[in-house]
């Protein structure tokens, strides 16, 4: 699947001392955050208005927390389950498909810092023999390009037999519990020629992660996700966020996850489900804490040196299709820059996979942030998602600007968002 929101991998161990010498020698010291006053929204309040308004559309669940300074808004709405009227607990887990991507590009960046790799370290040298066939070629692509989306790989949530494997309540009944693995994922990119020469344009592939995530392994001799255990989830003190690897339940609490396959309103559980094939490109658990956390130490040089932080945040365009998304959409090092409605920029990385969205917005200062979490989606009904799309964006707009601001774009005009490893970003006819 390749457009909808991914997430989860999981078990990650404690860092050893040699890798805490290289951090401390090359690496910004993570410091803890202030202690912040956690407030809930007030019924007629922007936030709460906004959360209400993602729930009207058909969610099932929505939990929100933005940030401003020292001050934590949060506001909730609709059921942790279908058959109850019990509310989305304030803590729950989402999964958040393609905001991984931001987590395994900081990690990449940081062993950049630390001269273990190069940006400009070509996929062939790490990962010898794994890309070719059909044209490709890992000696003509950089690492760069990788975490980039300049790679010109094929998307393996875009094949086919792929795709059809969950795309259907049938389907995914029989196919919930599959494992993959990373090399499996990328053999089904390479049994399809690359879309373009490397560097010759912005394109959305999930396969540049998954081969990223490789890339780690090769570096460091462990699993991407021990790795982002020990630099991002442990330092700074991440609790909610975890990699699930073959587990396909979700932690305590969290609300159960709804996909809408057609465009009949019918709802299938899909809180069941092995994630293994968005591994690192979308596969961990988080909550809006967590991530409103990690935004805030990403953009406050607490995860990243100015060298490497300025190497992330330099974009390159992604095409006027993502404006009527996000005006300005411009593509970083695994994170999306978007222009403000109220003026200035911000930084982003949602994700959808199937069941679950999430939708976040970080200010340059990392003094706001903001994120919205939903139990229901959809890569096949387009007036739900471009409806979900367009009060997501709303939502965190309102946030980041401070006030109410924020301008949404007409239902009909918004392609499917690129932010998961899960095929529809776009609706059925627009391609990626």
């Amino acid at each position: 699947m390749n457009s909808a929101r991914s997430r989860h991998p999981s078990r990650l161990l404690g860092a050893g001392l040699a890798l805490a010498a290289i951090l401390a020698a090359y690496a910004p010291p993570v410091t803890a955050s202030p202690a912040r006053a956690v407030v809930d929204a007030a019924p007629e309040g922007v936030l709460q208005r906004d959360v209400d308004l993602i729930h009207a559309i058909g969610t099932t669940g929505v939990l929100a927390e933005a940030v401003d300074g020292t001050t934590v808004t949060r506001a909730r709405a609709g059921a942790a389950r279908m058959d109850t009227a019990s509310p989305v607990d304030w803590n729950s887990h989402f999964r958040i498909g393609s905001t991984t991507k931001t987590f395994v590009a900081t990690v990449v960046l940081q062993l950049a810092g630390e001269n273990r790799l190069a940006l400009t370290d070509t996929v062939e040298k790490w990962l010898p023999g794994l890309v070719q066939g059909r044209g490709n070629n890992g000696a003509d692509i950089t690492l760069r390009n990788l975490l980039q989306h300049t790679s010109g790989v094929y998307d393996y949530t875009e094949d086919e037999a792929f795709f059809s494997s969950l795309m259907t309540p049938e389907a995914f009944a029989q196919h919930r519990f599959d494992t993959y693995t990373p090399k499996r994922l990328v053999a089904v990119a390479m049994s399809h020629a690359p879309n373009f020469a490397p560097g010759a344009r912005w394109e959305y592939s999930n396969t540049n992660f998954i081969l990223a995530g490789l890339v780690i392994e090769a570096v460091t001799g462990e699993p991407w996700a021990a790795q982002v255990r020990k630099r991002i989830i442990t330092p700074l003190g991440l609790t909610g966020t975890t990699e699930p690897g073959t587990d396909p339940a979700m932690p305590a609490p969290a609300p159960n996850g709804y996909q809408l396959y057609g465009t009949d309103g019918v709802y299938t559980d899909t809180t069941q489900h092995n994630m293994t094939w968005g591994g690192a490109a979308g596969s961990l658990i988080s909550t809006p804490h967590d991530i409103n956390t990690f935004l805030r130490a990403l953009m406050t040089g607490k995860l990243l040196n100015s060298t490497q932080l300025t190497a992330m945040t330099t974009t390159v365009p992604m095409g006027k299709t993502y404006e009527t998304i996000w005006p300005g959409a411009a593509y970083g090092l695994g994170i999306f820059r978007t222009d403000l409605p109220c003026g200035g920029v911000y930084w982003h990385h949602g994700g959808d996979v199937i069941g679950y969205s999430d939708t976040n917005g970080v200010t340059p200062d990392g003094r706001r942030s903001a994120m919205v979490a939903s139990s229901t989606n959809t890569f096949t009904d387009p007036v739900f998602a471009d409806k979900a799309i367009a009060s997501n964006n709303q939502l965190v707009w309102h946030a980041l600007c401070g006030t109410d601001t924020g301008t949404v774009a007409p239902a009909g005009s918004h392609p499917r968002t690129p932010t998961g490893p899960s095929r529809r970003h776009t609706t059925p006819t627009t391609s990626p």
